[in-house]
């Protein structure tokens, strides 16, 4: 926070600071510095640190807000297409087919709820064609269908579902009543 604020690095010595007294030596000059930071993470930590550090609004004045969907329009599909295609390229992952690729960008819009939207949290979909992959080759398939892709999504939800399975099995047995 120090080099932000006063443009320059200075080398210290940590236990120059808690002694009584000083055992001080050559110091090196500070080194100028004219950099960008870009803070990323959630929004309730920029909060935090701007309402309880006042140096921080003075340091980082533009906050930036990304959404985390986009329309679902002919040119966003076209480049959701080559994104699966560069993943897989990049994964060495098999081929998809188009109904794998369909079934991908269903998943997409149910991530954000939307049927015109589509998702931009990538990490979730980058994950789901690594796991559809794995089905795919498990069944000794040519390329990624869509039935792997859904093997995918249940298996996912599958594995999140713990808290509600043990919530139902409670309501089942007679351990916790609704009226």
């Amino acid at each position: 926070k120090k080099a932000l604020k006063h443009r320059e690095v200075r080398i210290e010595d940590i236990t120059e600071r808690f002694k009584i007294i000083s055992t001080e030596g050559l110091k090196p000059q500070p080194i100028p510095v004219n950099v960008k930071v870009i803070l990323v993470g959630p929004l309730y930590i920029y909060h935090l640190l701007y309402m309880y550090d006042e140096d921080f609004r003075k340091i980082f004045k533009v906050k930036a807000d990304f959404d985390l969907s986009m329309s679902r329009d002919a040119d966003r599909v076209r480049q959701y297409v080559f994104f699966i295609a560069s993943k897989a390229n990049e994964y060495k992952l098999l081929p998809f087919h188009k109904t794998a690729v369909a079934r991908i960008l269903e998943y997409s819009s149910r991530l954000t709820e939307h049927q015109q939207k589509l998702t931009a949290k990538f990490s979730k979909i980058d994950s789901l064609l690594k796991e559809a992959d794995y089905w795919a080759r498990l069944q000794s398939s040519s390329r990624i269908q869509a039935e792997h892709v859904q093997k995918a999504i249940d298996e996912k939800i599958y594995r999140s579902n713990l808290i509600e399975d043990k919530m139902q099995q409670l309501f089942d047995d007679g351990t916790i009543l609704v009226d």
